[in-house]
């Protein structure tokens, strides 16, 4: 099922593994970086939702970089400081996050942290959209 938020995918317009994978190596090469050959990821990090968007913070302490992430494609690389690749992890009720999500008007306002459960985010929502109708 496509996802209700904002991910790699609708927001790049990429589709298919090729296309993901020529558009990061585009990115680090401009960025002074060597390209990736092997794709095998190295380790897990977990997607978050910002402001209506699936992304993945880079797990580097000195970095502080993210990058968009993507159901469809759950493999992170930081352009920033080449981290990466990594398996991008998304919560299993991904789908139900993004309902409660959805319901927010403001997509500035549409975050979620893996430390949030979804009782959280409907306690949120109900305390925030109470009178918004």
């Amino acid at each position: 099922m496509p996802s209700l938020l904002d991910t790699r995918r609708n927001k790049l317009k990429l589709t298919t593994e090729d296309q993901n994978r020529k558009y990061v190596n585009k990115k680090l090469l401009k960025a002074g970086h060597g390209l990736i050959t092997d794709w095998t990821p190295s380790g897990k990090v977990e997607a978050r939702v910002y402001e209506g968007a699936w992304i993945v913070d880079c797990p580097r302490k000195d970095c502080r970089n993210a990058e968009f992430a993507d159901p469809d494609w759950p493999v992170f690389v930081c352009r920033n400081c080449r981290m990466g690749p990594l398996e991008v992890t998304f919560p299993k009720d991904r789908e139900r996050i993004e309902e409660v999500l959805k319901e927010r008007p403001v997509p500035q306002r549409r975050n979620w942290f893996t430390s949030e459960t979804l009782a959280d985010l409907r306690a949120e929502n109900a305390k925030h959209l109470k009178g918004a109708d």
